[in-house]
């Protein structure tokens, strides 16, 4: 062992053992290197050509193996015979693709457990070697893979998988254990390798063996009689002297050494005496006389025996951990270190344990094991659900396995071996079962049988937990049946009740109560209901309400004359109750009036056809459907009842319908085709639906409940042709024809009825139970016409017209498809029934689209039109007008035009009658059709007339005619207002007074029409006749109305004035608009008057200058005499139509009679004086000096002041000067020399004009362009 010391394998360096040298402080020398270096790759190149060589036996037992399975398939089974005898079955061929559950030789691909395994059994230090992980994670497939990589280390495998885990009080179970261990130990080698072990193994024997035996044992014997029965050998004639001389020597020596070997074989069997008996099978060992001890105490030296005689290397235990026992890995390693400690034992032992991760506690394992390996689990919670799918995507490669499920079983699958059993199992069973089964439900239940395989048995027997739960939800779905047949039976008990009782009215139900209690009074009694006296109140709801609900009424006695007694009635509203009806109370017997008046009866019966259709499907229903639908489903209150279960049956994943899936089917009554029918019903996997079925009513009696009719799996041809021609399958056919009716499965129907069986049948079924088909073919079905016609031509044949007209045309689907589908009108579908056909066009009042429709069906055609029964659009009524009008010749170019007008001169006489009766229909069509503008005027006077039409669609077609109406008279009043707004009215001005005095005011609408150029334009050119009107008062009222509309446009109002009659003297200003008081002014409409001066310049003073202008001789004649306000004065000064002699004519009378307070005047007058420069002339100037003061612009007064200076004195000069901006205010001031001024316009005369008044002050006066400078005198 200790040549081992210190050994490195240079291609492994991380297992090197280098620390060793760094301990010693030893460095090898480059020739220990290289020894080393060459030591590694000898055993490297060994090991591979150790495997090699081990391969090839194997690989030919293969090839013969492969070569004598094909030929047993051609020939027969002795090749299979002889294969198994010479090759072991070396190629067994997996066409399944079943996985084994031992352990494999190929875990680890990258090494990296079989190179710390390496490292560890390389390491001196190293004997007890843990491999750890939980049950399934790949322990055992480690230790096989690193042993086949590494032949070198001879192993044995010890495993205790056999023995049960439970444990026996006395302990005897360790020294089973303990001999188990050893048994495996001591047979795991031939008998020849330990030939002085006392344990004595039964040794198979060849024939050749014992062929040997008996010669030897026959020499030895003959040996010995020929040596001591010389005599009886010397009597034999073959022997002679030369033949006897031989035979002296070699049998003396055959018995000598025959003798020898005996004694030998002796020797070893008395030294093995100790055990008497031994015996494998049972595993127990009867002991000789003596202390009772450790199996592996009392025989350490058959232990020390085996692994000197042996070289093993490697013991690997397995499977040691599941007796939860400590103790025994205490021996065991109490065992390997005698052994290593051993002197006979030349070689390191290596005890390698597979064991969980929890059999040591705290630190005990790092205390125990020297090296520990833990292995990383392959399955664990978050990947079985995928590594189950992957595994089984190869065996149903088609059917995927939802991820739900497979998520929710890797929660009770944790183990590798488990998986792959369950693998396996399901692959054997999907394959020998049928394969219609579901193969969600199968894994299920393959699934359940591993985890639970007790139960799964009992499952054969009837018994176990799923049919707890079975029997649990029968039971419950019992319970709710008897709860419905309850609810059922209460309802129509309703139902009888509403129908017995004989007073079906509230007041007359009240005053029987009423009644009852007024009974009770003395002859000269009456009542008081919280106030009220009169017995015909006591019925009413709030009277009653409160008598009902505890109130206590006052009886009063009438004692004398006038006079009454009052006394509080004992007596409440129960005890009359009582006496009325001992039975029923009020509230009842009000509720089943109430439930009489509100078809309680039908709803009744609806919530009882609910009720029993509840019931059919509650009983059909599985578990998953129960609790998804929120039934108040327990599980058995059970502890064994196990979680994997529970999931699995709540998800519809195991039902009551198992035994299909663990069981095979034996063809009977029930034909394969039958039973896979049923299967596809129980799974709720539907199978085409024409699959043939052959004993129908067996299937329908025992395996199809009434509950697995709403199952889109009973879909089936066969099935549906059955139920039609039962009398008493009507609950079926209900729930048959409702599936197709929720899932709207018209395809269904459409395949069945191209089976031409029963369609008439299927047709009246079709309308009892899904009346609403028609409206789903025709909106959701996504047919052809061709296809709905056909279902339209049976309708019409085969359901009463009562039942087409109240059901399938309910929503007027079905009569909108016969007015429009022409393939329904078919001679194949319609010819022979062409009197039913016009049956049903009447029932349903259809409206053909197109009556070309019926040309083939001229009895048909003829009905319809004199029964009105189409649409009136442009295409029937030209139709019509075609084969009835009675025109020699069709009026195209009218009819285009003049539609109505064409219609109404044809002989046509129905549809003349059809349009006057639905006129607002046929508008609205000729409203759509832009050529239709020359009506006549007698059409649209007709169409005016018409009380029916809607007054927007005759609107609509007024606007479109060309023809204007002469007369507002020939149409009604309510149109006016829209003739005249539409220009449909030829304007005249007895239109106008007709209108006018309809109204009695001119209002807006005659107001917008009298705006429109055209109109006034014509009116203009119109004189207004007065020998046309009766009343001279008719030409004043319209003058007026036109006069003080001041809504007409300007242009409209002088247009409507001029022909009419006015008096300038009597025109009221105050009603009229400035924009029409300044047209009358401007026409002169207007005389002068200082009234209505006054009120011009109070309301429009924009146009009193205007007013001024057209009568200025007047205006200042009257001037003392008017009050003109300031604004007034500035319009007129600014006014460009009047002179600048009247404008300082107005000047002087304000400044002389009025004050100048207004700015505004004020600027005005100064800056007119400022332009006028003759205004000397006409005005005084010493009246203008206080506005020449006022703080005005400066310039403007310099030049309003200019041609009156000179006339001024100087002390007002100077007043007016000082109030001049700066410079300006200094101009006459001589304090300096010189001064120079900004020039502006109006400067330099005023200037000069200074000087002349100050012409001892001012001296030169240079004028400037830009400046005037003024050099002054001292």
């Amino acid at each position: 062992m200790a040549s081992n010391q210190g050994t490195v394998t240079t291609t492994e360096p991380e297992f090197s053992e280098s620390n060793s040298n760094k301990q010693k402080n030893i460095r090898p020398s480059n020739v220990i290197k290289k020894l080393k270096y060459l030591k590694s790759w000898l055993n490297r190149e060994w090991r591979a050509f150790y495997h090699f060589f081990t391969q090839i036996p194997l690989k030919i037992k293969i090839g013969i193996s492969k070569t004598l399975i094909r030929i047993g398939e051609r020939l027969s089974k002795s090749t299979r015979l002889l294969d198994a005898y010479l090759t072991q079955h070396s190629f067994n061929p997996n066409f399944e693709n079943y996985e084994d559950l031992a352990p494999i030789d190929y875990a680890d691909d990258e090494r990296k457990y079989t190179n710390m395994l390496l490292w560890s059994l390389k390491n001196p230090k190293v004997t007890n070697v843990a491999i750890t992980g939980p049950y399934g994670s790949g322990k055992s497939s480690v230790i096989r893979t690193f042993q086949k990589r590494h032949p070198e280390f001879r192993s044995v495998n010890v495993s205790l998988a056999s023995f049960d885990e439970n444990k026996d009080d006395d302990g005897e179970w360790r020294n089973k254990v303990e001999l188990s261990v050893l048994q495996q130990l001591i047979y795991h080698e031939k008998s020849n390798s330990l030939p002085d072990s006392r344990f004595a193994k039964i040794r198979t024997i060849s024939w050749y063996n014992r062929l040997a035996g008996t010669i030897f044992l026959g020499t030895l014997i003959l040996s010995y009689l020929y040596i001591t029965k010389t005599d009886y050998f010397n009597k034999l004639k073959f022997i002679d002297v030369k033949t006897k001389s031989i035979l002296d020597v070699v049998f003396p020596t055959l018995l000598i050494f025959g003798s020898m070997y005996l004694l030998y074989k002796l020797y070893r069997t008395i030294r093995n005496l100790r055990f008497t008996k031994l015996s494998v099978v049972s595993a127990d060992a009867e002991i000789s006389d003596g202390e009772i001890r450790s199996v592996f105490n009392k025989h350490l030296d058959e232990i020390i025996y085996f692994f000197e005689s042996t070289r093993i290397k490697l013991v690997v235990i397995e499977d040691l951990d599941r007796f939860n026992d400590t103790e025994i890995f205490t021996k065991l390693r109490e065992i390997n270190i005698l052994i290593n400690n051993s002197k006979q034992v030349k070689h390191r032992v290596t005890f390698i344990y597979a064991v969980r991760d929890n059999i040591f506690e705290n630190n005990d394992r790092t205390k125990f094991f020297e090296v520990i390996i833990p292995v990383i689990p392959i399955i664990s919670v978050s990947n079985a659900g995928d590594a189950l799918s992957s595994k089984l995507s190869s065996i149903i490669p088609d059917k995927p396995i939802s991820q739900e499920l497979s998520k929710a079983v890797s929660l009770y699958i944790q183990d590798m071996r488990m998986l792959l059993n369950i693998t396996n199992e399901f692959n054997l069973y999907s394959k020998q079962l049928s394969n219609d089964l579901n193969h969600e439900k199968l894994l299920s239940l393959i699934i359940f049988k591993n985890l639970h395989p007790e139960d799964f048995s009992d499952l054969h027997r009837g018994k176990g937990m799923i049919i707890k739960v079975i029997d649990k939800k029968r039971k419950y779905i019992t319970e709710q049946k008897e709860k419905n047949n309850k609810d059922i039976a209460a309802l129509q008990n309703d139902i009888k009740v509403i129908q017995s009782i004989k007073i079906k009215d509230i007041s007359e139900l009240r005053s029987l109560y009423l009644y009852k209690a007024i009974s009770k009074l003395p002859h000269n009694g009456f009542l008081d209901f919280d106030g009220k006296k009169n017995p015909s109140n006591f019925i009413e709801d709030e009277t009653f309400i409160w008598w009902h609900d505890g109130g206590k009424p006052l009886a009063y006695l009438i004692s004398g004359y006038n006079t009454t007694a009052q006394h509080r009635l004992d007596f409440s509203f129960n005890q009359i109750e009582d006496e009325v009806d001992p039975h029923n109370n009020y509230s009842e017997r009000e509720k089943q009036i109430n439930l009489f008046h509100d078809e309680g009866i039908n709803k009744i019966r609806a919530n009882i056809e609910i009720l029993k259709k509840e019931t059919a499907v509650t009983t059909g229903k599985s578990l998953k459907e129960i609790m998804d639908s929120g039934g108040k489903f327990e599980f058995p209150e059970d502890s064994h009842i196990s979680p994997i279960l529970i999931y699995l049956m709540s998800n519809g994943y195991i039902d009551e319908y198992y035994h299909p899936y663990i069981s095979h089917f034996i063809e009977g009554s029930l034909s394969e085709k039958d039973m896979s029918f049923v299967m596809s019903v129980l799974n709720r996997q539907p199978l085409p639906h024409d699959h043939e079925l052959t004993n129908i009513g067996l299937i329908h009696k025992e395996w199809i409940s009434i509950g697995q009719y709403s199952n889109t799996a009973i879909l089936n041809f066969d099935l549906l042709n059955w139920l039609l021609q039962q009398e008493s399958c009507e609950e079926e056919i209900s729930l048959f024809i409702g599936l197709l009716r929720k899932n709207e499965n018209i395809l269904f129907i459409d395949d069945y009825r191209k089976l031409n069986k029963n369609q008439s049948e299927l047709i009246r079924t079709l309308g009892n139970y899904w009346p609403e088909v028609w409206d789903y073919l025709y909106d959701e079905s996504l047919y052809g016409d061709e296809i709905l016609a056909q279902y339209a031509s049976l309708i019409i044949q085969y359901l009463p017209l009562e039942k087409i007209s109240m059901d399938i045309n309910k929503n007027k689907k079905f009569s909108k498809f016969m007015s429009i589908i022409p393939n329904l009108y078919e001679r194949e579908y319609m010819e022979n029934t062409q009197d039913t056909l016009v049956q049903v066009i009447d029932e349903l009042n259809v409206k053909f689209d197109d009556l070309r429709l019926l040309d083939k069906l001229p009895t048909a055609l003829k009905a319809t039109y004199q029964s009105n029964s189409y649409t009136i659009n442009s295409q029937n009524l030209k139709y019509v007008i075609q084969n009835f009008g009675e025109y020699e010749t069709f009026p195209k170019e009218a009819w285009e035009s003049a539609q109505l007008t064409t219609i109404l001169s044809s002989a046509a006489t129905n549809l003349k009658n059809y349009i006057d009766d639905n006129l607002e229909t046929y508008l609205n069509i000729l409203n759509k059709n832009d050529l239709n503008i020359k009506e006549s005027e007698d059409t649209i006077i007709m169409v005016l007339k018409n009380k029916d039409a809607d007054i927007e669609m005759v609107k609509n077609f007024i606007r479109k005619q060309e023809s204007l109406l002469s007369s507002i008279e020939d149409v009604p009043e309510i149109y006016w207002d829209f003739l005249l707004e539409e220009q449909r009215i030829v304007p005249t001005w007895l239109n106008v007074q007709k209108y006018l005095f309809y109204h009695g005011e001119l209002e807006d609408t005659l107001t917008t029409y009298l705006n429109e150029p055209s109109v006034y334009a014509t009116l203009k050119k119109i004189p207004f006749d007065l020998t046309a009107h009766s009343d001279s008062d008719d030409e004043i009222n319209i003058s007026h109305e036109i006069l003080y509309r001041n809504e007409l446009t300007i242009e409209s109002y002088s247009s409507l004035l001029e022909p009419l009659p006015l008096n300038p003297d009597q025109i009221e200003i105050d009603k009229l608009s400035e924009e029409k008081i300044n047209y009358l002014i401007d026409k002169s409409l207007i005389n002068f008057a200082s009234n209505t001066f006054s009120e011009i310049q109070s309301k429009y003073p924009k146009l009193i200058s205007l007013y001024v202008e057209k009568h200025l001789d007047l205006f200042f004649e009257s001037l003392s005499d008017l009050s003109i306000e300031d604004e007034a004065f500035v319009r007129m000064i600014q006014s460009p139509n009047i002179s600048q002699e009247n404008k300082a004519n107005l000047i002087q009378h304000i400044l002389t009679n009025y004050s100048m307070e207004n700015h505004e005047l004020g600027q005005i007058i100064v800056a007119f004086l400022s332009e006028y420069q003759s205004w000397p002339m006409q005005i005084d100037y010493a009246e203008t000096t206080g506005l020449l003061k006022g703080a005005f612009s400066t310039s403007v007064r310099i030049r309003a002041l200019t041609p009156v200076v000179t006339k001024l004195s100087r002390e007002v000069y100077k007043e007016i000067e000082s109030t001049f901006s700066e410079p300006y205010n200094q101009i006459s001031q001589n304090d300096t020399r010189q001064r120079s001024f900004r020039n502006f316009t109006g400067l330099k005369p005023f200037v000069h004009n200074v000087q002349k008044l100050f012409s001892d002050h001012l001296g030169t006066i240079k004028d400037g362009k830009e400046k005037v400078t003024i050099y002054y005198k001292k």
